[in-house]
């Protein structure tokens, strides 16, 4: 049986991928087998637990993954499976650039001895090229100058996005990390597989769900369980600002239609006259105003995913039109006499209680049941309060490309944010428009520019209750008077549409 060899490459850096390169090398040199994987730092229990099933494997090197077991490491999960894969006689080597001294050096001491040699070490052997032959040199030189073009670092982003993301096909991380390591050695063009995962990242990468949390990482591999389903329609219910398009983005993603389009449409932001010609489509001349043929939304996501948001808001005749699609899967355009048979997996969302709508007769009972075949709870920040650091680091990285000061941490963490994450993105932009000296401070006069407690209005904790919809229409309206009455304005402000916006005034 030939021996195999398994190289997992942490999601952190692209300067991992010289040493991982290096060290593919070496093993091939020996005769091995070897499968390399990409995976964040999270995963990497579960990645090595799977290992434990490869009788033909003999040695595992983790590069660039950092093990702090000490501050927000993997756990004792991921110990207890380097002793089991040490115990079974797997030799394991752990490739780092950290530096273990001191205390920590004591805290590591009992896992390193699992290891074949010191991590520090073997890192500068591999990365630094210490003690490395001519050949491997030339081999590291050339990955890593490889590496260093723009087009092998959006290649990098994407396959990171990919592993931590497709959770529910790892074959497409794997058979992406193994084309892109390729791409860096041989050069050449870019395999289709890489190219499609690409257009994938660039539609769709800055919708990863951030957060660290027991109950969100539940969130996750929920939505991994019930996407490989597509005869299952989903329902994501949730409050303003609590992520539901990234949840349905992320059910497509891991679906099979992951490389089909994906096209979102907002209920509450069209005329609800056009509703049905939206659904539809219409032939040129069928009204006044119809110049040219036009797909409808079901026809343009035909083979993929449609994501239908703020459902709630859909008129009754909508509706209808919609439960004629689901129940006969063929569409007429207006103005035409021919059917379109349509494959779209429907994904809705809305932040109302549909179930009340049925019993006001304003939201059909058998739609509801043909929508809500399977449902998924978002998770507001004041329920995972643990994230809300992780979340708001994610943002002022994105924005200022630095980390997010500690002293803000603790600010953050102090406040509920009823707004969710639009309303924690709004504060950091107003953040970087008035600068922060203190942040207690620069929160207390956010929260007083948005009105959440105006002069004269009683404390918050004597406010009396109300639901979140008068809360949300409280706020636009305040927020349209700081703008001056400009609605595009306020609506840019709210990172909310102008018609969502006019909704939310018009509400009493």
């Amino acid at each position: 049986m030939q021996e195999e060899t398994l190289i997992v490459n942490g999601c952190g850096y692209a300067t991992i991928l010289p040493a991982s390169a290096l060290v593919e090398h070496r093993e091939l040199a020996a005769g091995r087998r070897v499968r390399s994987l990409l995976t964040p730092r999270r995963d990497t229990a579960d990645v090595l637990r799977a290992a434990l099933d490869n009788p033909s494997l003999r040695r595992v090197h983790l590069v660039g993954i950092g093990m702090d077991l000490v501050n927000a490491g993997p756990g004792e999960s991921t110990d207890a499976v380097l002793r089991a894969l040490s115990e079974r006689g797997v030799e394991v080597f752990w490739y780092t650039n950290w530096h273990i001294r001191g205390e920590k050096r004591e805290t590591y001491g009992e896992l390193l001895r699992l290891f074949g040699a010191p991590g520090e070490e073997l890192m500068n052997v591999v990365l630094h090229g210490m003690e490395a032959t001519p050949e491997e040199q030339r081999l590291a030189d050339r990955v890593l100058a490889a590496a260093g073009t723009e087009i092998a670092d959006e290649l990098y982003r994407t396959v990171g996005f990919i592993c931590r993301v497709m959770k529910a096909s790892p074959a497409l991380g794997e058979q992406a990390i193994h084309d892109y390591m390729s791409y860096l050695r041989n050069g050449g063009g870019l395999s289709e597989h890489l190219q499609r995962c690409s257009t994938v990242y660039r539609c769709f990468g800055r919708r990863e769900i951030k957060g660290k949390s027991p109950r969100m990482e539940a969130l996750r591999n929920l939505i991994c369980r019930v996407a490989p389903r597509d005869d299952v329609r989903v329902l994501i219910i949730g409050e303003t600002g609590t992520g539901k398009e990234s949840v349905a983005t992320h059910l497509h993603l891991n679906s099979c239609r992951w490389d089909k389009p994906m096209l979102s449409y907002n209920c509450a932001s069209s005329n609800p006259g056009l509703m049905e010609s939206a659904f539809r489509g219409y032939c040129k001349g069928t009204f006044t105003g119809a110049v040219q043929d036009r797909r409808g939304i079901f026809e343009q996501a035909n083979g993929g995913t449609l994501f239908l948001d703020e459902v709630g808001d859909l008129p009754l005749e909508a509706q209808g039109t919609l439960l004629r699609v689901l129940e006969e899967k063929r569409i007429t355009r207006m103005g035409d006499h021919r059917e379109i048979t349509v494959d779209v997996r429907l994904i809705t969302a809305t932040n109302k209680n549909l179930l009340k709508l049925t019993e006001q007769g304003l939201f059909r009972r058998d739609l509801l049941f043909r929508l809500q075949e399977f449902t998924i709870k978002t998770l507001p920040l004041r329920s995972t309060p643990d994230d809300i650091p992780t979340i708001a680091e994610h943002i002022w990285r994105t924005r200022r490309g630095i980390p997010l000061p500690k002293e803000a941490r603790d600010v953050l963490l102090g406040y509920n944010w009823p707004g969710n994450s639009r309303e924690l993105t709004a504060f950091l932009k107003y953040t970087e428009v008035f600068g922060v000296t203190d942040w207690a401070e620069s929160l207390r006069d956010f929260l007083n520019m948005n009105s959440w407690s105006e002069a004269g209005a009683p404390a918050a904790e004597d406010m009396p209750t109300e639901s979140l919809e008068q809360a949300m229409v409280r706020h636009c309206r305040a927020v349209l008077e700081r703008c001056g009455g400009n609605i595009s304005r306020a609506a840019q402000c709210l990172g909310i549409q102008r018609n969502t916006l006019k909704k939310y005034l018009s509400l009493p």
